[in-house]
């Protein structure tokens, strides 16, 4: 009988323990942890967190949002929910059937600190938002984390480092980005729009991520660095001051929009295997071409939309026959009202020079918290922390790209090689000392990544 007993109080114990939750709502006055043993928390209500105050969340804790509701961190207000790579936090909809829109968003307003680390967060109406994503001496983190089916993922996003994030099936995935921004090493797959540019006065950058089967890769965006762009309707749409370098845009329906104008620079970089690869808006004086391929696009290579004139000379067109480029351009001799494109074939470009094609499945791209990161690779540098002088030995001999990135996403080193050297020693006497990021790109379409610590 007693052991019958026990049986049944052990029984009803586990059962209390797979059905606990907490519910929460109303307001946060003093210092609180949210703990993994008292999850999932249910916001029932509204919540505020005070002025002053810290709301830390432990890893494994689920946030479960009844139909609008939210949490608002008020100024000078911290949060800390970081998670781990083997058990992150979840803000998701507390619905049976969970749909976009269901719950607000985390809201901040001049916030002291907040780090969200190794999260997820899903079926919310905006994210995250509000004036602490934009105030420069807010203390910011989000890396490392998978945002899906939101209206917006992240929006207003000024002076900020955004890491190692997915962003999917979200309407928006980040919107308002600029005033320096860095948003590095993340995947946009599938949203309607992948990152929407602010048009703000100081430059934005976009660096080392994946654009897969988003209706519009991005917009508005200053500088796109070593980025693949692939199988969108638009690639890249309406950039404000154009910077692109190295960067693989193809098999969409339409690789790139673009307007031209003095100071911009589009370098190292291929559209191939577009319907249309390069849509111009409008070209003026000073902008200069390095490098830069469009050919082998399925309808036209370089369209016009409008009645400008179009120089683009410096445009690598894998041929040197000018009736062969000429019919993969449409512009004033196929319609009168269009601007004519004036171009220039190069002997020393052709087709053998384009990369690999990249991989068009979307599925491919490592979209969830344990497959995001930098992925160290067998490349060797020594010495690492290194002074005045790092050698590289190749995992692998073959042509490519060799470039050392600042942890705020800037490029400070940048050099190609070619497919005989089994290693280079580069010099960082002038780097300052800090934490880099040093990336191989090859042509046939391999990247690896290292750590690089530079101590003087």
């Amino acid at each position: 009988m007693k052991t019958h007993l026990t049986a049944v109080l052990l029984c009803l114990f586990l059962m209390a323990q797979l059905h606990a939750q907490t519910n929460v709502s109303g307001s946060i006055v003093s210092n609180a942890t949210w703990t993994k043993a008292n999850s999932p928390y249910i916001v029932t209500g509204n919540i505020a967190v005070f002025a002053g105050v810290s709301l830390t969340i432990e890893p494994g804790v689920e946030v479960r949002f009844n139909s609008s509701t939210q949490i608002e961190f008020r100024d000078n207000a911290s949060l800390y929910a970081n998670g781990t790579i083997t058990d992150s936090i979840t803000f998701t909809s507390n619905q049976s059937n969970p749909q976009m829109n269901d719950w607000l968003g985390l809201d901040l307003q001049l916030i002291d600190v907040f780090e969200f680390s190794y999260a997820r967060l899903e079926y919310a109406e905006t994210g995250i938002e509000g004036q602490g994503l934009s105030y420069p001496t807010s203390n910011i983190k989000i890396e490392h984390s998978r945002f899906y089916r939101n209206k917006v993922a992240l929006d207003i996003v000024y002076h900020r480092f955004i890491s190692v994030c997915s962003f999917i099936e979200n309407r928006v995935g980040i919107t308002e980005v600029g005033e320096g921004s860095v948003i590095s090493d993340c995947s946009f797959i599938q949203n309607y729009e992948g990152i929407q540019g602010s048009g703000a006065s100081n430059p934005s950058t976009v660096r080392s991520s994946d654009f897969c089967g988003n209706h519009i890769g991005m917009s508005g965006v200053d500088s796109v660095i070593v980025c693949t762009i692939v199988n969108n309707d638009t690639g890249i749409a309406g950039q404000r001051n154009a910077y692109w370098l190295d960067n693989v845009i193809a098999f969409n329906h339409l690789g790139f929009e673009a307007g031209l104008k003095n100071g911009d620079v589009l370098q190292g970089s291929f559209v191939f295997k577009n319907n249309v690869g390069g849509a111009f808006t409008f070209v003026s004086g000073g902008y200069q071409f390095t490098d830069f391929t469009i050919c082998e696009n399925t309808l036209y290579d370089a369209i016009a939309v409008n009645s400008f004139k179009f120089n683009l000379s410096g445009i690598c067109w894998c041929s040197t026959d000018s009736s062969v480029i000429a019919n993969k351009i449409y512009d004033g001799y196929d319609n009168v009202s269009l601007g004519l494109i004036n171009f220039m074939p190069f002997t020393s470009c052709n087709s053998s020079a384009l990369p690999s094609d990249p991989d068009t499945n979307c599925n491919d791209i490592g979209t969830d918290i344990e497959h995001i990161g930098i992925q160290e690779t067998s490349n060797l540098i020594y010495p690492n922390p290194a002074s005045n002088q790092v050698t590289l030995v190749f995992e692998q001999k073959g042509k490519g790209l060799v470039q050392i990135f600042r942890n705020d996403g800037v490029l400070v080193y940048r050099i190609q090689v070619n497919d005989s050297m089994r290693q280079l020693k580069i010099d960082v006497s002038g780097i300052p000392d800090g934490l880099y990021i040093l990336k191989v790109v090859q042509n046939d379409g391999g990247t690896s990544m290292n750590k690089l610590i530079v101590s003087h």
